[in-house]
């Protein structure tokens, strides 16, 4: 499996685990279609596309039960005295990834589990390393300056 790079390691423990686990399950996500370049599941096998379908259907509930659970961990380190600013934007960008979400799974299918999964695929990439470098190292910045030096936030 694939680490988060060092460049987006915050220094707090649980958020650097929770980060790791979401690359993972992106990683699983990914690997849902055997067939790289399949654009539909239509020239697949029937029992190969149900298949598909419950594998994906299985990330997809980890991923969003987990990345729901790591927004509501960001959001409790937020009441640690974090600008308002900050937590207002950031609040609105976790708000947005479960919007994408949303709209990318909205129509889900057996028929369409390869594209759909390609593409929830590109959301939760785009959103990890983007939202990170946006949003939470800014968040651990502030979270560490107001420990203190010393204090292994």
């Amino acid at each position: 499996m694939s680490q988060v790079p060092e460049h987006l390691r915050t220094g707090l423990p649980l958020v650097d685990h929770e980060h790791q686990a979401l690359l993972d399950l992106l990683q699983r996500t990914r690997a849902v279609c055997p067939d790289r370049a399949a654009r539909d599941c239509h020239a697949c096998p029937a029992e190969r596309s149900r298949h598909c379908f419950a594998a994906f259907e299985r990330v997809l509930n980890e991923s969003i039960n987990y990345m729901l659970g790591h927004f509501a961990h960001e959001e409790r380190l937020m009441d640690q005295g974090v600008p308002k600013a900050h937590v207002a934007a950031h609040q609105a960008a976790h708000a947005e990834i479960a919007n994408a979400v949303l709209r990318t799974t909205t129509y889900l299918d057996n028929d369409n589990t390869a594209a759909t999964s390609r593409q929830l695929a590109q959301v939760f990439e785009d959103w990890l390393f983007r939202h990170i470098e946006e949003h939470d190292l800014e968040l651990a910045r502030h979270l560490h300056d107001k420990a203190g030096p010393g204090t292994g936030t």
